[in-house]
């Protein structure tokens, strides 16, 4: 009796071991930050980008930066030539943020009011207020760690998930680079990249 019974206890425990397995991976699916770090695959990584500020940026306003992913897309650009017009409160130096890459609207809004009804998320509001008076360098940092550390996107289970990316465009045109994993940990040599590119495009321009 005792051997027949061995089979379908080991199936149970198979079956539970699966479950266990699967409840497991959806926790860390929804909540990438959980104290629980049983699976090596798991382990938090450090998002905090470094920067021995080495490099700073030679031509800030012609970069505009477009991070893409699910529930993550938007458009940043520091803005330094703003038009001078008293009234209108988003002519200012500092970030700018966009959805289409048209109509830009200063960070130092975001924090008095309510964008959802141009589709603007809870969480993309609270990011962009994280940029208000930041330097273009301090301002690019944070937007790096964001998409290093992005749970709108950067989750994954068992190899499958969704990618956050940046990508740096110089200029009206879509010239400039796709930054990767990488060398979003690396503050000063995105900085010397952008530079480089930015100087070509400001010869072109002469």
């Amino acid at each position: 009796m005792a051997d027949n019974e061995t089979p379908s206890i080991i199936v149970n425990l198979i079956l539970i071991i699966l479950v266990l397995v699967l409840i497991l991976g959806f926790i860390f699916l929804f909540n990438p930050n959980s104290k629980y770090n049983i699976f090596p695959d798991f382990k938090q990584v450090e998002y905090k980008v470094n920067w021995n500020e080495e490099y700073f940026l030679e031509h800030p306003e012609f970069i505009t930066y477009k991070i893409e992913g699910k529930e993550a897309n938007i458009y940043l650009r520091y803005n330094v030539n703003p038009v001078i017009d008293y009234d209108d409160i988003e002519n200012v130096i500092g970030w700018e943020w966009s959805l289409n890459n048209k109509h830009y609207l200063s960070v130092n809004n975001v924090v008095y009011s309510d964008y959802s009804y141009l589709g603007l998320t809870e969480k993309n509001r609270n990011y962009l207020k994280m940029l208000i008076n930041q330097s273009p360098e301090h301002g690019l940092r944070i937007i790096m760690e964001r998409v290093r550390k992005n749970n709108e996107g950067n989750i994954k289970v068992f190899g499958l998930g969704f990618d956050v990316n940046l990508h740096i465009m110089i200029g009206p045109e879509t010239d400039g680079f796709k930054a990767s994993d990488k060398r979003l940990q690396d503050l000063d040599g995105v900085i010397d990249r952008l530079n480089q590119i930015s100087r070509g495009y400001v010869k072109s321009r002469e």
